[in-house]
């Protein structure tokens, strides 16, 4: 008997969030035309950004050239075998130990790259190195960027 106390009250704590996991992945399935809110398809095509780095580039711009609307966009240069078809996830690590881990949708057309949306104001003066996790079939399958803002 004391296990049953015990195991509703935990089955009620921990009811909630185990029945909204569920409930948003059955209603993501049947509902692809109402993506959970915020969620984004990582399957989208998005437009290039006016700045963009090459495979394994560096790029060095100043923060007014960041800061000149609240998301800066850039385009990271990468194959189409590396970029597969779905969003990438991106890891941004600054010189200061900050990281940001956000997911890249692919610009639209072959040969293309990512689109790297970042909110403006978590870029400061530094050097922050890019890492994007590819599906090349490599021992280390990263590519890489240096984005440095004065």
């Amino acid at each position: 008997m004391n296990r049953s106390p015990m195991s509703p009250a935990a089955g009620d704590a921990g009811a909630p969030p185990p029945a909204a996991p569920p409930a948003a992945t059955s209603a993501a399935a049947p509902g692809s035309a109402q993506p959970a809110p915020g969620a984004l398809d990582p399957r989208r095509r998005v437009p290039a950004p006016a700045q963009s780095l090459p495979e394994h580039g560096r790029i060095s711009l100043t923060l007014d050239e960041v800061r000149t609307s609240e998301v800066f966009a850039i385009g990271l240069g990468m194959p189409d075998e590396a970029r597969g078809e779905e969003a990438l996830p991106v890891k941004i690590a600054g010189v200061d130990g900050r990281l940001l881990e956000v997911s890249a949708p692919l610009i639209e057309g072959p040969g293309t790259g990512l689109r790297l949306e970042i909110d403006s104001e978590w870029l400061r003066p530094g050097r922050y190195l890019i890492s994007v996790s590819t599906l090349e079939k490599k021992p280390l399958a990263l590519r890489r960027y240096v984005l440095e803002i004065r």
